[in-house]
């Protein structure tokens, strides 16, 4: 992922949920790696958090926000 994303010149939306395994996982990845660390720092590489919500946003207001992200996220590039 990590070499795909490097040659990739777009742009990128990361949301993360914050009580999820897999997450925690990429988190401790970036963490131990200078070049993931630099690529999600990039202009192009946007990262949003959503603390509460679980690897399945399980909760309507959890799928909301989703939501609101990217389409927030997609106007921003006009």
């Amino acid at each position: 992922m990590l070499a795909g994303l490097e040659h990739f010149h777009g742009k990128t939306l990361f949301l993360m949920s914050g009580r999820d395994l897999t997450a925690d996982e990429f988190r401790d990845t970036v963490r131990g790696s200078r070049r993931w660390r630099k690529l999600l720092g990039a202009p192009t590489v946007t990262t949003r958090e959503l603390a509460e919500a679980d690897h399945t946003l399980s909760s309507a207001v959890w799928r909301d926000w989703v939501e609101r992200q990217t389409l927030d996220w997609l106007r921003a590039w006009h």
